[in-house]
């Protein structure tokens, strides 16, 4: 009797030992599989950290070059406008007492290497000496920023007027604008 009390405990057991093993060892495939997704979390988790940091970096860039932006922006507009530069001129023209007889435009795109493109513009005009400096200066101050190229000049001996043709350039980003 107690023989058989031992074969009936080591018969126990060794049934559960079968019974435990297929049991076991899926749980152990399984916690390979976990340790495997923990790794790669991590790396993602890793990565999101450098992302983040790297959208610091560029907020605080912005930051400390807002204003330089958008001097930028105000100087170079986004989008070509020739009835925005057209008006600029009249109103110059108007203010400094100059008469534009025409004004022609031109767009030049935008080259390999460059951020943005010109507008180059041909300006026809009479005034006086006096009238001519004061357009000229006004366009080192205008907004959006208008290089003169050349001037040509040719004088009125009977009204002692100017008659002249200035090459001018303004500056846009986007070349694909039709305004």
């Amino acid at each position: 009797m107690a023989n058989n009390k031992q074969l009936m405990g080591v018969g126990l057991i060794t049934v559960s030992l079968f019974l435990f093993w297929p049991l076991a060892y899926a749980e152990y495939g399984k916690i390979s599989l976990l340790k495997t997704a923990i790794s790669e979390r991590d790396v993602i988790i890793k990565e999101r950290g450098e992302i983040q940091q790297n959208i610091k970096k560029l907020k605080q860039e912005y930051e400390q070059r807002g204003s330089e932006l958008a001097t930028f922006a105000a100087v170079v507009p986004a989008k070509k406008s020739t009835a925005e530069i057209l008006s600029s001129l009249e109103t110059i023209a108007t203010q400094t007492g100059n008469t534009i007889a025409e004004v022609g435009f031109s767009a030049i795109p935008i080259k390999a290497g460059e951020e943005h493109a010109l507008l180059q513009i041909s300006i026809q005009g009479k005034g006086v000496y006096s009238a001519l400096k004061n357009m000229l200066d006004s366009f080192e101050k205008n907004i959006p920023l208008i290089d003169v190229q050349t001037i040509q000049m040719s004088i009125d001996p009977q009204t002692l007027q100017l008659s002249y043709q200035i090459q001018a350039a303004t500056y846009f980003l986007d070349d694909t604008a039709t305004k």
